[in-house]
Protein backbone atom coordinates (compact mmCIF):
# COMPACT_ATOMS: atom_id res chain seq x y z
CA UNK A 1 0.00 0.00 0.00
CA UNK A 2 1.17 3.51 -0.79
CA UNK A 3 1.75 5.61 2.33
CA UNK A 4 0.17 9.00 1.47
CA UNK A 5 1.95 10.72 4.36
CA UNK A 6 5.36 9.93 2.85
CA UNK A 7 4.44 10.09 -0.82
CA UNK A 8 3.71 12.77 -3.40
CA UNK A 9 1.82 12.82 -6.68
CA UNK A 10 3.01 15.85 -8.62
CA UNK A 11 2.99 17.38 -12.08
CA UNK A 12 4.60 20.15 -14.07
CA UNK A 13 3.37 22.11 -17.07
CA UNK A 14 4.73 25.10 -19.02
CA UNK A 15 2.95 28.45 -18.82
CA UNK A 16 3.42 30.84 -21.75
CA UNK A 17 6.10 28.39 -22.98
CA UNK A 18 8.47 30.02 -20.47
CA UNK A 19 7.76 29.34 -16.84
CA UNK A 20 6.97 26.07 -15.14
CA UNK A 21 3.89 25.56 -13.03
CA UNK A 22 4.21 22.75 -10.52
CA UNK A 23 1.32 21.19 -8.73
CA UNK A 24 0.38 18.19 -6.69
CA UNK A 25 -2.56 16.15 -5.53
CA UNK A 26 -2.95 15.70 -1.78
CA UNK A 27 -5.48 12.84 -1.73
CA UNK A 28 -4.57 9.59 -3.41
CA UNK A 29 -4.18 5.89 -2.77
CA UNK A 30 -2.50 3.03 -4.50
CA UNK A 31 -1.06 -0.42 -4.36
CA UNK A 32 2.21 -1.80 -5.68
CA UNK A 33 2.43 -5.58 -5.89
CA UNK A 34 5.72 -7.42 -6.20
CA UNK A 35 5.55 -11.14 -6.79
CA UNK A 36 8.13 -13.52 -8.27
CA UNK A 37 10.24 -10.71 -9.67
CA UNK A 38 7.31 -8.91 -11.29
CA UNK A 39 5.66 -5.67 -10.26
CA UNK A 40 2.17 -4.29 -10.96
CA UNK A 41 0.49 -1.13 -9.72
CA UNK A 42 -2.85 0.59 -9.36
CA UNK A 43 -3.62 4.08 -8.14
CA UNK A 44 -6.45 6.52 -7.72
CA UNK A 45 -6.20 10.30 -7.28
CA UNK A 46 -8.99 12.55 -6.05
CA UNK A 47 -8.84 15.35 -8.63
CA UNK A 48 -10.41 17.97 -6.34
CA UNK A 49 -7.30 17.73 -4.13
CA UNK A 50 -5.17 19.54 -6.73
CA UNK A 51 -2.89 22.33 -5.44
CA UNK A 52 -0.76 24.62 -7.63
CA UNK A 53 -0.11 27.50 -5.27
CA UNK A 54 -2.57 29.82 -7.02
CA UNK A 55 -6.04 29.93 -5.42
CA UNK A 56 -7.81 31.17 -8.55
CA UNK A 57 -6.26 28.50 -10.77
CA UNK A 58 -6.88 25.79 -8.15
CA UNK A 59 -10.54 26.82 -7.88
CA UNK A 60 -10.93 26.50 -11.66
CA UNK A 61 -9.24 23.10 -11.74
CA UNK A 62 -11.33 21.84 -8.82
CA UNK A 63 -14.75 23.05 -9.91
CA UNK A 64 -15.02 23.64 -13.63
CA UNK A 65 -16.80 21.14 -15.86
CA UNK A 66 -14.35 22.06 -18.62
CA UNK A 67 -11.32 20.70 -16.82
CA UNK A 68 -11.38 17.89 -14.23
CA UNK A 69 -15.15 18.10 -13.64
CA UNK A 70 -14.86 16.51 -10.18
CA UNK A 71 -18.63 16.43 -9.64
CA UNK A 72 -18.96 13.88 -12.46
CA UNK A 73 -15.41 12.42 -12.52
CA UNK A 74 -14.01 12.63 -8.97
CA UNK A 75 -10.99 10.37 -9.59
CA UNK A 76 -8.29 9.74 -12.11
CA UNK A 77 -7.08 6.16 -12.12
CA UNK A 78 -3.96 4.31 -13.23
CA UNK A 79 -3.61 0.56 -13.76
CA UNK A 80 -0.44 -1.18 -14.92
CA UNK A 81 -0.01 -4.78 -15.96
CA UNK A 82 2.83 -6.77 -14.36
CA UNK A 83 6.33 -6.11 -15.65
CA UNK A 84 9.60 -7.84 -14.78
CA UNK A 85 11.89 -6.10 -12.34
CA UNK A 86 15.43 -5.50 -13.49
CA UNK A 87 18.48 -6.03 -11.32
CA UNK A 88 19.44 -2.38 -11.79
CA UNK A 89 16.58 -1.03 -9.69
CA UNK A 90 14.69 0.66 -12.55
CA UNK A 91 12.06 -0.36 -15.08
CA UNK A 92 9.38 0.95 -17.45
CA UNK A 93 5.83 0.54 -16.22
CA UNK A 94 3.23 0.55 -18.98
CA UNK A 95 -0.34 1.11 -18.01
CA UNK A 96 -3.51 3.02 -18.64
CA UNK A 97 -4.55 6.33 -17.14
CA UNK A 98 -8.21 7.30 -17.01
CA UNK A 99 -9.22 10.95 -16.63
CA UNK A 100 -12.80 12.13 -17.24
CA UNK A 101 -13.81 8.64 -18.47
CA UNK A 102 -11.10 8.80 -21.16
CA UNK A 103 -8.50 6.04 -21.01
CA UNK A 104 -5.08 6.44 -22.63
CA UNK A 105 -1.77 4.57 -22.39
CA UNK A 106 0.80 5.97 -19.97
CA UNK A 107 4.42 4.88 -19.60
CA UNK A 108 6.31 5.63 -16.39
CA UNK A 109 10.06 5.29 -15.91
CA UNK A 110 10.40 3.94 -12.38
CA UNK A 111 13.35 3.78 -10.02
CA UNK A 112 13.25 1.52 -6.97
CA UNK A 113 15.12 1.75 -3.69
CA UNK A 114 14.76 -0.40 -0.61
CA UNK A 115 15.52 1.53 2.58
CA UNK A 116 18.07 -0.01 4.90
CA UNK A 117 18.18 0.03 8.68
CA UNK A 118 21.50 -0.66 10.35
CA UNK A 119 23.07 -1.85 7.09
CA UNK A 120 20.31 -4.40 6.40
CA UNK A 121 17.16 -4.23 4.31
CA UNK A 122 14.23 -2.73 6.21
CA UNK A 123 12.31 -5.63 7.81
CA UNK A 124 9.02 -3.78 7.27
CA UNK A 125 9.44 -4.44 3.56
CA UNK A 126 9.18 -0.80 2.50
CA UNK A 127 10.12 0.25 -0.98
CA UNK A 128 10.60 3.77 -2.34
CA UNK A 129 9.57 4.39 -5.94
CA UNK A 130 10.28 7.44 -8.06
CA UNK A 131 8.41 7.59 -11.35
CA UNK A 132 8.30 10.10 -14.19
CA UNK A 133 6.22 10.22 -17.32
CA UNK A 134 4.45 12.57 -19.71
CA UNK A 135 0.96 12.94 -21.06
CA UNK A 136 -0.88 15.32 -23.35
CA UNK A 137 -3.75 16.96 -21.50
CA UNK A 138 -5.66 17.42 -24.78
CA UNK A 139 -5.81 13.60 -25.10
CA UNK A 140 -8.07 13.65 -22.04
CA UNK A 141 -10.17 16.67 -23.04
CA UNK A 142 -8.58 18.92 -20.39
CA UNK A 143 -9.05 22.50 -21.62
CA UNK A 144 -8.47 25.99 -20.29
CA UNK A 145 -10.98 28.80 -20.86
CA UNK A 146 -10.34 31.50 -23.41
CA UNK A 147 -9.02 34.58 -21.62
CA UNK A 148 -8.58 37.63 -23.83
CA UNK A 149 -8.72 35.39 -26.89
CA UNK A 150 -6.24 32.92 -25.42
CA UNK A 151 -6.74 29.83 -23.32
CA UNK A 152 -5.16 26.53 -24.20
CA UNK A 153 -2.32 28.40 -25.91
CA UNK A 154 -1.28 29.90 -22.55
CA UNK A 155 -0.67 26.52 -20.95
CA UNK A 156 1.44 23.75 -22.46
CA UNK A 157 -0.24 20.58 -23.67
CA UNK A 158 2.52 18.33 -22.33
CA UNK A 159 2.24 17.57 -18.63
CA UNK A 160 5.15 16.02 -16.78
CA UNK A 161 4.22 13.53 -14.09
CA UNK A 162 6.42 13.14 -11.01
CA UNK A 163 5.69 10.48 -8.39
CA UNK A 164 7.61 9.91 -5.17
CA UNK A 165 5.99 6.96 -3.45
CA UNK A 166 6.73 4.97 -0.34
CA UNK A 167 4.98 1.62 -0.30
CA UNK A 168 4.78 -0.59 2.77
CA UNK A 169 4.11 -4.30 2.87
CA UNK A 170 0.45 -5.00 3.49
CA UNK A 171 -0.19 -6.98 6.65
CA UNK A 172 -3.11 -9.33 6.53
Amino acid sequence: MIDPDRSEVGFEVRHLALSRVRGRFTRFEGTVRVSRGRVSATGSVRVASVETGDDRRDHYLRTDEGFFDPDHHPHMQFTAAPVSLSDGGSFRLEGELTIRATRRPLVLDVGVARPARGGREDPRGEVVLTAVGKLKRSDFGLRFPAVGGYGDSLVGDTVGIELDLTAARAHG
